[in-house]
């Protein structure tokens, strides 16, 4: 997928919008809008990260709400005739589907079953204790300031080493100041809705960096089309409502 395209090709290869569990249409769901489709470019200087192997450098799809950040959907390219999706909300579901590549774009809507969603929690919600998120000195990049934030573990160095953890770093558009701060990591989120003490702004740049101070992982924004579609489950397994 190549969001370096003419609109009509972005829409036709890269929203994902799939026709399934028709016969649920009209019954209740609930509804989430994705309005932002976001490409980066991933560089890694480790073989593993959280002890799975991942390709070196590649590239990552993630569809999000501007304003909700609570909820992200990762589109994942397996080299077949499928892509995978992991739709994730923060407050207790996740969903995790394949779609045949030849049926995207063929409704504005993404239908699930419930057979693909599943009840979801943080195991670490407890870490919130552990972490902070600290805003740093503006970095310049190519003539442009961002804003630069980083949540890091306040536990003491040789905890650090033992646990291999990491500091995560932002580099923050600062001109998108209805953008909502962007999670991967549900501890990252959880910490962020207890601080609410780090700017607004699209994501730039992301990159975690070891005790040693050195940066293990890095993505970098390529690209951020504007979208307008809507990914649904249905209401009898909303999880986060329990």
């Amino acid at each position: 997928m190549n969001l370096n395209s003419n609109p009509n090709k972005v829409m036709k290869n890269f929203l994902v919008c799939f026709l399934i569990a028709l016969s649920q249409m009209g019954f209740a769901q609930k509804k989430y809008h994705l309005d932002y489709a976001l490409e980066f470019e991933i560089k890694i200087n480790t073989h593993k990260i959280k002890n799975q192997k991942i390709k070196k450098d590649s590239t990552r799809f993630y569809i999000v709400n501007a304003k909700e950040n609570n909820f992200i959907l990762f589109i994942n390219e397996d080299g077949g005739k499928n892509y995978n999706l992991f739709f994730s909300d923060k407050e207790g579901l996740f969903v995790n589907s394949s779609v045949d590549k030849n049926l995207f774009s063929k409704a504005e809507t993404i239908n699930n079953e419930c057979e693909s969603v599943r009840r979801s929690s943080n195991p670490y919600k407890f870490q919130v204790d552990n972490y902070e998120f600290i805003n740093l000195s503006d970095t310049l990049v190519n003539n442009t300031s961002y804003y630069h934030y980083t949540i890091k573990t306040n536990r003491g160095l040789k905890y650090q080493k033992r646990k291999k953890i990491v500091s995560i770093h932002y580099i923050v558009d600062k001109n998108s100041p209805d953008f909502s701060p962007f999670f991967i990591e549900p501890t990252c989120y959880e910490e962020w809705k207890k601080e609410r003490n780090i700017p607004n702004g699209k994501p730039f740049i992301i990159y975690h960096e070891n005790y040693k101070g050195e940066i293990t992982f890095k993505m970098q924004l390529e690209n951020a089309v504007k979208i307008d579609r809507y990914f649904t489950v249905p209401d009898e397994c909303d999880y986060t409502k329990i």
